[in-house]
């Protein structure tokens, strides 16, 4: 009775785990068509200050071609060195 209870348990989260990985790559999918097909730029960094992902919008403004030249890149790479100190305030 009681492996039977445990292994119920088990199934149901297994279940509940489940459905929220489906659910959060469905948000996933929908924050980064919004990222690409904004005109605005976006830029998301890794928790290391690096570029992680740009959109379009991001490329064809900064002057790159390529989502490759920016990603990886430090973030305060774009950042105009004599502005960079009024950014740290």
């Amino acid at each position: 009775m009681l492996i039977w209870l445990a292994t119920s348990n088990l199934s149901a989260y297994i279940n509940y785990l489940d459905k929220a990985n489906v659910s959060l790559q469905a948000s996933e999918e929908r924050y980064r068509t919004l990222a690409e097909i904004s005109p605005d730029i976006v830029i998301l960094p890794n928790l290391t200050g690096s570029i992680a992902m740009v959109n379009q919008a991001c490329i064809e403004t900064l002057g790159y071609k390529t989502a490759s030249e920016l990603l990886g890149m430090k973030t305060w790479g774009l950042v105009d060195p004599s502005r960079q100190q009024i950014s740290n305030r």
